[in-house]
């Protein structure tokens, strides 16, 4: 079932988002995501054997433990969050202080289902 999410809601969510990501607990950030997830990033192609895409929890994982080894000074600085029909598009500052922009879609769970990550330097 799709539904418009709330500015309030997305504040909210953006909040802890940004939060457990800039705390590196790689634990706490994978609780957000479904274990079906799908997951494309520009960066991905540099750290996944070539491929943009990453298929799975377990795969993102192991993808996001080789990220954070790669950039231990990586931070998200947020920019704001906006709100969509089941999913929402958190802006920022990011590593190598590219704008990033990832957009999310949530399933019935609320969990994260699929990710697009936007950078531009």
């Amino acid at each position: 079932m799709s539904k418009t999410l709330t500015q309030e809601y997305v504040d909210a969510f953006a909040a802890a988002w940004f939060a457990v990501w800039n705390s590196y607990d790689l634990d706490r950030i994978l609780e957000h995501y479904a274990q079906d997830v799908i997951f494309s990033s520009p960066f991905a192609i540099e750290f996944s054997g070539g491929k943009a895409t990453v298929d799975g929890k377990a795969a993102l994982r192991e993808y996001w433990s080789k990220t954070l080894a790669n950039f231990p000074d990586l931070k998200f600085t947020p920019r704001y969050a906006v709100p969509g029909v089941s999913s929402i598009s958190l802006v920022s500052t990011s590593v190598r202080d590219l704008r990033a922009v990832e957009s999310m879609a949530f399933n019935d769970e609320n969990l994260i289902c699929r990710v697009y990550c936007h950078y531009q330097p």
